[in-house]
């Protein structure tokens, strides 16, 4: 099971964390949200020095900040203020049919772009704040950058697919499974039928404000993982309640023990 901290570069609490998590051994991937203007070159440094231990991975950013494409070629995905859309305002703009896939890819692309030029490498996988890559009009543009790569030696793509059945088993917030899951299905589906390396199994959503829960949350996400190629996704930081729950309960989880590996390893 891969077990992916997301959100590297969103605070600096947040980057301390996922970096002792990562000397400790507590996770296998980071998803890093390049695009952002605070993106601490410093603590990515410090976070590709262990790379020999985790996989590195670009966290897609398409809302309530700048684009890093030039805004001429974006204007689909922006608010007049020239920066992304909320994510409830990209999601009803892709259900409408009025975001512009190209948009979406050229700036996937520049992100995609920022990540190589900082790390000095390609990432090792592709995901996103949110889950935003996977929403209709969003989904599309992705689909039409990974047709620039070769998914042979390209990233592995995650996807939050999951079954009612597994929902059901897991019995932590179903709904918001519900929700995020049909969307991770149509992604997989389509990413299985164009030959891209995906994750089989996925887990890690609940209520933020359950927090308090998580240490039981957390045995469930485990027991109910699908293969060594599923990823659960955490959230660790300092600051925040929530965060810092995740973050203790990563540090010290005996039910994580023989249960962590890197993608396809």
């Amino acid at each position: 099971m891969i077990v992916c901290a997301d959100d590297f570069g969103l605070a600096d609490d947040i980057d301390s964390a996922i970096l002792d998590l990562a000397e400790r051994g507590g996770i296998t991937a980071v998803s890093c949200m390049v695009a952002l203007d605070r993106f601490d070159g410093v603590a990515f440094q410090q976070l590709l020095q262990r790379g020999d231990r985790v996989d590195i991975g670009l966290h897609l950013t398409l809302t309530e900040c700048p684009p890093v494409h030039t805004v001429s070629g974006v204007e689909s995905l922006l608010q007049p203020t020239g920066v992304f859309h909320s994510m409830g305002e990209l999601l009803r703009r892709g259900l409408r049919g009025s975001l512009n896939a190209d948009d979406v890819a050229r700036e996937i692309r520049a992100q995609y772009d920022r990540f190589i030029q900082l790390a000095g490498r390609s990432p090792d996988y592709v995901d996103s704040h949110l889950h935003c890559h996977q929403f209709p009009g969003v989904r599309e543009g992705v689909l039409k950058f990974l047709d620039t790569l070769d998914p042979e030696t390209g990233p592995y793509i995650r996807n939050s697919a999951m079954s009612l059945r597994k929902i059901v088993r897991q019995r932590v917030s179903p709904l918001k499974c519900l929700g995020i899951g049909l969307f991770g299905n149509q992604f997989r589906r389509a990413l299985l039928k164009r030959g891209w390396k995906t994750n089989s199994g996925f887990a890690g959503i609940y209520a933020y404000d359950g927090h308090r829960a998580y240490a039981g949350y957390l045995e469930r996400f485990v027991a109910c993982m699908e293969s060594r190629n599923g990823i659960l996704m955490t959230h660790p930081g300092v600051t925040e309640a929530w965060r810092k729950m995740e973050y203790r309960t990563l540090r010290d989880a005996g039910c994580l023990r023989g249960h962590i590996n890197r993608f396809g390893k």
